[in-house]
Order: C-alpha cells, then structure tokens, then sequence
C-alpha cells in the first residue's frame, strides 16, 4: 500500500471507537426494509405469524427473551421488524437467487426442518491396521416456524462484555481469546455471495434498500483439534449475523460442491461477540466441535457506510456535474472483517470465489476474472440485475480482497505472458489512462524478469477510485489508486506528477510479489511488504525511466526522510511490536517503507545486484503462496552473500545477519566521525547514535536500542597514487564507552559512505572545508552529493560540528552540483533561515539574497520559466529535472524577494486564470483544470499566493473555494484547496475547520488532509490554531473519525513555540477520550523540545554568522533577476 502523502505514510488510524455507534442506524434502516418488503408482500398469510427473536442490537444485548416474559415479547416485537427467519418473502428471495446462487446453503435447512423428528447416523469406517467408528446424531426438534423461538435464540448476541482472555475449555484444548486468532481451526476455502443495493442506475427497489448489502458466505475449516467454539473477525457496527450453522463436510467429496451434496448439518450456531477484539464468538449450545473438516454458513445484512474503509461509498461528480456513485473497498490492514465475517489475520491464507448481484448498469470488478458474461435476471421489485461470478483467488490473505460495483471506462492491452491488463476510471477521465497503461505493461514484465516468476494471474486491473484513503492499495488482481497518482496528462502533467505515478505504480505492481504471493505472517514484519515494495519500486523506475533519477530521488526523499524521522524517542523500529489492530495500523510509517527500503538498498549494495536479486528469487520461489518472516528472508541473503568474495573478507567470519538484525530490531542509526589519525594519510573512523529527542522519553519497549552500535558496512573512496577506488569496509560494534575503530590509509580525504549507500550519516569535523574546496572531484556523484549536503547540516544541528562549517556551503555554491542536490542544499538553508525568529532574520536574508542570487537566481527569469513550461507544444518527455530545480529556486527567491515576488504571481493568477475562467452567467461553472493556462507545476503555488496577497480580504479566497466547488480533476482541486489555507485571515481558516467537523460535504474525507497539513507546516496561525482545538476539540471527538481527528490535532500543536502552549496542549491530550495515546502527541512535544533546544544552542550562534558576513558585502541591495519590467510582461 503506498500512502496518500509520501511525507506522511500511515494510512486511515481507525478502529471500532472511531466510528459512532450506529447500531440505532440498523434498527431504522432494517425496519425500512422490512416495511418495504411487507407492502410488496402485503397478502402473504404467512406474514402474520411471524414469531421469534431476530436481532439483539448491542443495546439490549443484556435482556435475554424469554418465553414467559412480557417486556421479551415487546422486544422480540421490534426484533421481528428488522428481519425474521420465518419470513417468507426471505425466504422467496433465497429460491429466487436474490443472494447470489444461495440457494444450495439455506434450502437444506428448510428441508431438514420439516420433518418434526430427524435422526442421522453416519458411520465412517477407515481401514488402516484397525478400524474406528463414529456415529452422528443430529437431533433436529425444530420446525420452519420455531427455530427462531427457542429458549436458546440462534442469533447474534450482540454483547459489550470480554470473555476473559485463553481461559480453559470445559469439553477440551482452546487457545481461548488472545489478541491473535488461534490456530486450532484454519479457512481452506470462502464462497461469499453478496447482493449490492447500489442506487442511482435506474433501480425500482424501494429506497429504504438504498446501500444495503445481503450477505451468504460458506467457510470451509479445518477444525484441528477438539474447540468449545468458532472465531471469527467481523465489526457489529458493520455487519449484523442473521442466522449461522455448522455442517461436517463428508470425507473424500469436493469440497467446493454445494453443502447439500457433501455434508451434513451438525447444528445451529449461537453467536456472542468480543468488542474489544472485534471477533464474533461462534458456538454450538449442546456440544464441543470434534477435529474435522467443516463448513460455516453465514446469513448476515449490512449497510454500506460512507467511510473509507471496508465496502464503502464512493461518489463523484462528471464533466456534465452529474453525481454518480460507486461501491468499493480497502481492506488493510484489518478492515475486511467490515464486509465479511472472515479469519483476518495475514497468516490466515485460503482461496475465495465471490458472487455478486448488481444492478444493471453498473460493473463488478474483483481480484479474479469473470467466470462468464454477467446474467440477467429481474427480481420481484421489478429491478433489473447482474449476476456476475468470478474465477477464484489464490491462496492470499482477507486484507487483499476487492470488490468495485462502478460505470467505469477502460483501457487494455495484453503482457507478452498473456496477461489481461486493464486500466479504469471515471468515463470522463479515460483520456488520462494512456501512460499507466504503457508503464504498468513495462513494470510487469521487468518484474517477471526480474523475480524469474510470471504473475500467477490470468488478468490484472488498476483503477482509480473518486475516494480513497490511502495512495494506492495493491489488491491481488484488482489494485486500487488514488485518482491523483493513477491519470496523468501526458500533455500538460508535470515532470514530478510524472515521477510520482511511475514510482506508485511500481510499488503496488512489486507487491504482487512482496506482499502478495509471499506475505508477512505477522504485522510487525509488515516491512517485507512494504521495505520491498518502496525499495523496488525505484529500482524499476530507474531501469524503466531513467530520465527520472529515481536512485537519486530515493536517496533524498526515502532515505533522507527516514534519516530525518529516525532521531526522535517517539518513533519505533522497522520491526515493531504488534498485539492489536491498532498496532498494526501504526506500523504504516515512513520508518516501515523509508528505512525498510534503505536497508535493503544498503544490503543490495553489500551483497551486489545480481546476488541480491537471486536470493530474492530464491526466498519468492520457496515461500509462494505462503507467509514469511524476517529470519527466513536472511536466510536466503546470507545464502547470497556467499558469492562476494569481497563481502566475505570483509565480514572477516562473521555472519550476514549479524550486520542486518541491528538495523531491523533497534531504533536509531550511526554518524560516522572521521578524524585524523597519528599517521600521515590515516583516518580513523568511529561510530555513535546520532540523536536529536530525549533519550529519557524513549518508548519503554525499545529502550535497548538507546546504547546500541551496529555493524556498519561503509563504501569508502579512497586515493593511492594516482588511482581512486572505492572498497567495502565493515565498521564493527563496539559500545559507547569503548568504540571499535576502523582505520584506513588514504592521501587525500577520504569519502566515507560514497555513493550514500548506507544507511549513516558521516561528520567530517573539521575536514569539511577540503570537502567544499575540492566537492567537485571529492564527491563527483550526485547521491553522494545528496547525502554531504545533508549530513553537514545534521552535524551542526547535534552541535557535533559549529554551524560555520553547514553555512559556509553557501559560499562554494557551484554549477557542478547535480539539480537534485542543489535542492537539498536549497532546503537546508532554509531551514535554518526559517528555525531563526523573524526579527533577527534580516542578515540571514540579505546573504541568501547575495550568494543565491549570484550564483543561481539571477540566471533565472521567471517570466521564461513560466512560459517554458506553458509551451503547449513542449510535452512531459521534454520536461527534465532541471526544470523542477529551477522552479525550486523560484520559490526561494519569493521567500526572499516577497514584495517583489508575490505582485507577478499575482499578475500570473490574474491573467492565466481569472482572465481565462472567467464565468459567462451565474450558472456556468468553469474548472480551472480545463481552463486556465497555468502550467500545471506552478498552479499550487501562484494559486496560494494568490490568495495570500490579498490580506485579511476573502474576494480571491471565495473565487478559489467555487473553483474547487466545480473541479472534478483530483490534483486540481487538491492544489486549489491548499490555497485557501494560505489566507492571512484567521476566520476564513476557521470556516474551513469547522466545516470539517462538520463534515460539510464540501471537502471529501480523503482531502481533509490538504488542509491540515499545509496548516500544520506554517507557523502564520499556530497560536490561534491552539486556540481552536482547545475550543472544539469535543465535537471533533465526536464528529471524526481517527484519521480526521488525527489530522486535526496535528494542525493545531505541531507549530506551539512556548511554554504556555506546550502546556495547553498537554491538556488538551490529557482530557481527550480519543486518541489519547496516539504517537501524534508525542512527535508533536518532541518537535517542540527540540526545536526549543535548537533555538537555546544555535540561534545565537547562526545570527552571528550571518551578521558577520552581511556587513562583508559589498553590495547589499536585493537584485531582482527578470530583465524586464512587470509593465513588459505578457501572458498568453
């Protein structure tokens, strides 16, 4: 799965708290189905002895009917409104096929039923040395009428209560109820038939049936040993359990034949459920459940919720602005349960084959392909549907289960293995399909390749989905995307739009393998999913695109984010520690897909490209279809390593996994100090933690990590003669008190860590300045230069090394530096700028001014840039890197220049924008995404500082919010709506934040995130956002779901700079009944404290610098760098 922001990886953080109790909905919404169904059904004699209880909504679960009880009888009546076994229109839509080919499940019981005495004996004889006989006895004193009023009522028992944890069977061994499932009963196969109530194409059903869902779902199981009872996942806000039985699948039959063919029914099934471990607890109420192999068959209703998870509504709007809707689903990591009551946990691997009645005019799409051509049938509402049925999955995990119900176009062609390749999306969107199309063709098969192992499937499809919470999900056969990183204008796209869709393709096109085919046993290795497919991923793009850089972009975005994050006492490490639900969506951080990801490119490069790759090969081929962990993953690369004479000399008789448990099972990672030795040409090299948070404030569970040193492999440059090479070395662990050193010989400097291919960072104390004078020979690649532009500036921060060393870079600023690595300078300079108050910035400005502009900006013209790029005939092939540098220097001389700057935006806005979309009447509504001739790359930007000049007025912040309200273009009204957060007016941002509380359906749940975070990232509003949270921080608790909620908080305390404030927000965490726990807090207040620390011991130091050097200027006024005045610009 790749997140929906690269900068932030976890997904939606939600559990069962996080959604309102609606268990009050289902009484409404069943009663309204259950009325309908009484009027079409209205002279069915049958209807007016309806008896029994039917659904126990959590609220009563504690009032138990009773034959003799009045208030029973009351309750049992409001029950039989919802639902009722005896109902015979029920049990007509079952013989019409109303639940998709059910009728082979439930027609057995009814004929089982009528018979007012059943008794079966089935004797089994096995002749192996003896023989044992086993006879059932199935005692049925039941009738059609009277199943449901037995003392001992067979539905759900919706309860509140926790059975205590793993306590002991009366009739045998269970595992009782532990955060995991136990292992004593495995799924072998699911059959799952829904019947989806989709609205809006042309349907005759009642509406109260609107986003209802009938589900029948056979589970078979292989109960291994004697259990009191049956578990399985399932959320009772979600899904309510009508009815479900138990039957003994006869020996040596099919076990994919109907149940009525091949087994035999053991008994009626009483339902309990387990909040807490959202787990529905399944028994028989006479007996245990002898080993055997079992089928379960479950009956159960639910209605399709607006949220982002499980089976979810979808909606969007066409060009016309038409509002169509869809159903989809995104399972991980534990949200199938929403759709189905299944096992879901990853280890818990079995087939499935789905069955799914929509309506017609509407298209189903899911892992397999399409048994056949959908059916047409008409059901008694007069409602034309389809039944499509589709090929059955491989063996694979619940949370890879898709299923889309969607108006969808598309666009195919075939792998040159024969596999189907088809990519979807909104009709009017099926011009942006072209290059996902071309490109995942080419991924797919540089996979295959490169795995030596086809894609296990006859078809696969990529769709992108109007809502989704993450980026994009890679179910087997059917992956999911945000629209955002699945169209793309091969036209008027940018370069790093461009980028961005190559790489997540790629990465949910590598999960085929890593994840999918091979999948981690447990959430705490989700790295093996994840590490891979991120690591992968640019590994393909960069074989595939090179004009992309990926390797470059990887070592300043992946590894450069996670070097960044991994300092902190509040993060975790890659393999973290999981027992709940809620574990497991945590360990969606960039630690798990960033570092997961450097680690491999550090053993790649250890092992070597082509060992690497066959261990991989290897660790696939052997564990296909299966679960793995990470010892088992070793396994196979120290196999591998075997093959580098190199590696092993330099292991010197160590093992491969002594170096890679350290940077999977700790926290943290090494600076490297290089120093001078005693010897002329030596250089001896140490290791320590580098750390920025408190160490005091280190998570209890990984405190080992505080004191740890790893086994580092370093690629060391080194020169002797005239001759440069490069040599692995293994810097081994020592302790903090008593380093091991490594030396080694060089004549000139040595560049530790070339090429930054490990996962370090490395101080060169005071050798820094021969790393500026000679950069250009010194460090000639661009990752490498990535990486020193960084770790200087990661020194000064620690106070590792002074502050003049980091700034001094702006000084030796040169041509020779690859783009990529001017932008990672660009940035650290700006951060430094930014961390010093605003009324002593005034020198760091004027030097910024004077050494980037000399150096770079005044080579720029902004009005040629713009116009480059706005060239309608200069394609996304012709756009380069260097394009995308230039823009990042842009927007450092705004920062610099702003009264000079922001006009011209402005004037931009007005005339490429205003001018072009202009409304002809009140009722036309422009998109800006069609209209304005603003190069898409520049749109965030000038669209925000266009709403930024114009103060505390809300002229341009209203016309921007109605061009987002017209916009069905996903990146455009993305980056529109990140321009209302930079209004200098508090209460227009105010309006945006309580619309969200809201929900006001303006903003879409996926896209609250675009305004927190840009708020969260600002410091223009941080007192007030405070403010605001402190105010309405209760209803956000009450109206939002966690990932909101999240988000919310982020926003108002990720910028408090006082102590007063510090202490408001702690609060504010303290009387919280939600997400009170969360790491958000925690990163939050470590941020702070370090950000306080930086100011206490460096702020000083940074304005003397660049006091001192202001006052060495000779030349001391701004220079604008367009040669012509803003009266000469002309715009198309």
């Amino acid at each position: 799965m790749v997140a929906d922001d690269k900068n932030s990886k976890p997904p939606p953080n939600k559990d069962a708290h996080s959604r309102k109790e609606i268990s009050s909905k289902y009484v409404v919404r069943f009663d309204e189905v259950a009325n309908a169904e009484k009027k079409v059904n209205a002279g069915n004699e049958l209807e007016k002895s309806r008896k029994g209880a039917q659904l126990v909504i959590p609220e009563m679960a504690d009032k138990k009917p009773t034959k003799s009880s009045s208030k029973a009888r009351k309750l049992s009546n409001v029950k039989s409104k919802v639902t009722s076994s005896t109902d015979s229109t029920r049990t007509k839509d079952l013989e019409k096929g109303a639940l998709a080919g059910g009728n082979g499940i439930f027609d057995t019981v009814k004929r089982m039923c009528t018979k007012k005495i059943l008794i079966a004996a089935i004797v089994l004889l096995f002749v192996v040395g003896f023989i044992v006989g086993i006879v059932l006895i199935a005692k049925l004193t039941c009738t059609a009428d009277t199943v449901w009023a037995s003392e001992h009522p067979t539905t759900p028992n919706y309860t509140n209560e926790t059975e205590k944890p793993d306590s002991p069977s009366a009739h045998g061994v269970n595992n009782g109820l532990g955060y995991r499932l136990p292992k004593n009963v495995l799924p072998q196969y699911y059959d799952l038939q829904l019947k989806v109530y989709v609205p809006g194409f042309g349907s005759n059903f009642p509406a109260a049936w609107n986003w209802l869902v009938k589900g029948n779902v056979r589970i078979n199981i292989n109960v291994k040993e004697k259990v009191d009872f049956i578990q399985l996942n399932y959320i009772y806000q979600d899904i309510a359990i009508k009815e479900a039985y138990l039957y003994l699948v006869l020996t040596g039959l099919n076990p994919r034949q109907s149940q009525e063919d091949n087994s035999w029914m053991w008994g009626r099934m009483h339902v309990s459920y387990n909040k807490t471990l959202e787990r529905g607890i399944f028994r028989l109420l006479d007996r245990a459940i002898p080993p055997g192999k079992y089928a379960m068959l479950i009956r159960y209703l639910l209605i399709v919720p607006e949220s982002l998870s499980g089976l979810y509504q979808s909606t969007y709007l066409t060009d016309d602005g038409e509002k169509r809707s869809i159903a989809t689903t995104h399972m991980e990591p534990t949200d199938a349960r929403r759709m189905v009551p299944c096992f879901d946990e990853p280890e818990f691997k079995a087939p499935w084959l789905l069955t799914v009645h929509h309506p017609v005019g509407t298209i189903a799409t899911s892992n397999g392909a399409l048994v056949q051509k959908p059916i047409e049938e008409m059901d008694e509402y007069k409602t034309p549907w389809l039944l499509s049925k589709f090929k059955e999955t491989p063996k694979m995990s619940s949370y890879l289960l898709a299923l889309v119900i969607h108006d969808f176009d598309q666009v195919n062609a075939t792998t040159k293995n024969g596999v189907q390749f088809t990519i979807w999306a909104r009709k009017d969107k099926k011009a942006l399909l072209s290059y996902a199309l071309k490109f995942g063709i080419k991924c797919i098969e540089y996979y295959e390749d490169l795995f030596g192992i086809p894609f296990p499937l006859k078809k696969i499809d990529m769709m992108a989905i109007p809502d989704f919470s993450a980026g994009a999900m890679e179910n087997w056969g059917l992956i999911t995307y945000r629209e955002r990183v699945l169209l793309l204008d091969e036209e008027n796209g940018s370069y790093d739009l461009r980028r961005r869709v190559s790489e997540v393709i790629a990465h949910e096109l590598a999960h085929q393998w890593f994840g999918n085919l091979v999948t981690m046993s447990w959430w705490d290795d989700l790295w093996l999913n994840e590490g891979f497919a991120d690591y992968i991923a640019f590994v393909a793009v960069e074989a595939l695109e090179s004009n992309l850089h990926a390797i470059e972009y990887f070592v300043r975005d992946e590894q450069g984010e996670a070097l960044n994050l991994d300092v902190m006492a509040s993060v975790e490490p890659i393999h973290f520690k999981a027992e709940t639900s809620e574990d497991a969506r945590d360990g969606f951080s960039s630690i798990t897909y960033s570092k997961g990801g450097s680690i491999l490119h550090m053993l790649r490069n250890m092992i070597g490209h082509d060992n690497f790759i066959q261990g991989l090969r290897n660790y696939l081929k052997d564990y296909a279809y299966k679960n793995a962990e990470t010892k088992n993953l070793w396994e196979y690369l120290e196999k591998a390593s075997k093959k580098n004479a190199d590696l092993q000399k330099a292991l010197a008789g160590r093992s491969l996994v002594e170096v890679a448990d350290g940077w999977t099972d700790k926290m943290g990672y090494p600076m490297i100090d290089v120093k001078q030795g005693k010897n002329p040409n030596e250089y001896v090299l140490t290791q320590q933690r580098y750390y920025l948070g408190n160490p005091a404030k280190m998570n209890k569970k990984y405190e080992d990590s505080l004191d740890f040193q790893w086994t580092v492999p370093l690629f060391i440059k080194t020169k002797n003669g005239s001759e440069l090479q490069q040599k692995l070395y293994i810097l081994h662990a020592g302790s903090p008190s008593s380093p091991k050193p490594l030396t080694i010989y060089s004549e000139s400097l040595p560049i530790v860590n070339h090429g930054a291919q490990s996962f370090v960072r490395v101080n060169y104390r005071e050798n820094w300045k021969d790393i500026r004078n000679h950069f250009s020979i010194t460090v000639d690649e661009p990752s490498g230069q990535i990486r020193h532009y960084d770790d200087v500036f990661y020194a000064a921060k620690a106070g590792l090394v002074h502050y003049s060393e980091a700034l001094s870079f702006v000084k030796n600023f040169r041509d020779y530096s690859s783009p990529i690595a001017k932008t990672v300078l660009i940035d650290n300079l700006f951060d430094v700028w930014a961390r010093v108050n605003k009324t002593k910035r005034a020198s760091a400005t004027k030097v910024l001014r004077h050494h980037l502009g000399q150096k770079y900006l005044n080579k720029l013209n902004f009005q040629k840039v713009l116009m480059k790029l706005a060239d309608e005939d200069k394609t996304l092939d012709q756009q380069t890197v260097n394009s995308q540098t230039e823009i990042k220097f842009l927007r450092a001389e705004c920062r610099l220049w702003p009264e000079k700057c922001q006009p011209k935006l402005q004037d931009a806005f007005n005339v490429m924008t205003l001018n072009e979309c202009q409304m002809k009447n009140s009722t036309e509504k422009p998109k800006t995404s069609k209209c304005s001739k603003i190069p898409q790359v520049f749109r965030k930007w000038i669209y925000c500082e266009a709403v930024r000049s114009e103060g505390n007025n809300r002229t341009i912040f209203d016309t921007v919010k109605k061009f987002y309200k017209n916009e069905n273009d996903q990146i455009e009204s993305n980056d529109l709506l990140m321009a209302l957060t930079c209004t200098k007016n508090w209460d227009l941002i105010e309006e945006l934040l309580i619309d969200i509380i809201k929900k006001v359906k303006d903003v879409k749940q996926q896209d609250v995130t675009f305004i927190t975070r840009p708020l969260s990232g600002s410091d223009d509003h941080a007192e007030k956002l405070l403010d605001f949270l402190e105010k309405h921080y209760k209803d956000a608790e009450k109206n939002l779901e966690n990932k909101e909620l999240g988000e919310l908080i982020k926003a108002g305390i990720s910028q408090i700079s006082t102590e007063k404030d510090y202490a408001r927000a702690q609060a504010i965490r303290e009387s919280a009944t939600r997400l009170q726990k969360s790491a958000i807090w925690d990163k939050a207040f470590e941020s702070y404290e370090i950000r306080e620390k930086w100011t206490k011991e460096h702020e000083k130091e940074v304005v003397l610098w660049f006091d001192r050097h202001a006052k060495q200027l000779d030349n001391l006024m701004p220079k604008w760098t367009t040669t012509t005045s803003r009266s000469d610009w002309t715009f198309p």
